[in-house]
């Protein structure tokens, strides 16, 4: 789904806004950006919002978190660069709990195909 971003502001304390659109379906996304540590660690908080950039609720029919806490580490080893991605929900219910840890598998297989195409940009720029 292509992604346009309305605002965009990487540092502690920043935050990106950002809308995908697909399939007749418009959604509006927030991160929000805890500790950045060059060059190794980003943390965020992920969330759907509105256009206005407000939090709110999964557009899908489910109860899912409003917030969830992501850590994406990089490590290098012999020249390769690892890229490692852990996140949980953030002040959720159960039942919003359960549906996350549900969709593991889901969310997994869709951040995968996001990180194989950043592989595949970052090995053409290489070039």
């Amino acid at each position: 789904m292509p992604v346009t971003v309305k605002h965009f502001d990487f540092r502690q304390g920043g935050k990106v806004h950002y809308k995908t659109e697909g399939n007749g379906q418009i959604m509006w996304g927030l991160f929000r950006y805890g500790k950045i540590s060059s060059p190794d660690l980003i943390e965020f908080v992920s969330s759907f919002s509105d256009e206005a950039g407000n939090i709110c609720k999964s557009p899908f029919p489910m109860e899912f978190p409003l917030e969830i806490f992501n850590q994406m580490t990089l490590s290098e080893n012999n020249g390769i660069t690892t890229l490692t991605l852990q996140g949980h929900p953030v002040n959720a219910t159960p039942e919003q709990e359960a549906t996350y840890y549900s969709i593991i598998a889901n969310m997994e297989q869709g951040f995968a195909g996001t990180f194989n195409q950043l592989e595949e940009f970052l090995t053409k720029i290489q070039k």
